[in-house]
């Protein structure tokens, strides 16, 4: 039976080149946002839970990403992508 993963299904939406900066703005914003899946107005600090799960994930995606495109690496969806678009031209 699969399991549901969260963390994993943020990777590979970030890891995406087509969505990505849709991820980037969209994670920026929930982090900003006040409306949050716990809020922190009735809860306190108990409603930083979900922003101090999610921050870590997006700083750690964000740096690794920025690093291979430094290195002049590509992601593993930079890749698949590359290589539906070579299929796609034959």
């Amino acid at each position: 039976m699969p399991s549901f993963n969260p963390y994993e299904i943020y990777r590979k939406l970030f890891r995406n080149p087509k969505i990505r900066p849709l991820v980037i703005g969209l994670t920026i914003l929930y982090i900003l946002s006040p409306i949050d899946l716990l809020p922190e107005f009735p809860l306190g600090v108990l409603g930083w839970i979900d922003d101090a799960i999610l921050l870590p994930i997006f700083v750690s995606e964000l740096v690794q990403w920025l690093f291979s495109k430094g290195r002049g690496r590509m992601t593993d969806g930079e890749a698949k992508s590359k290589a539906n678009e070579k299929e796609e031209k034959k």
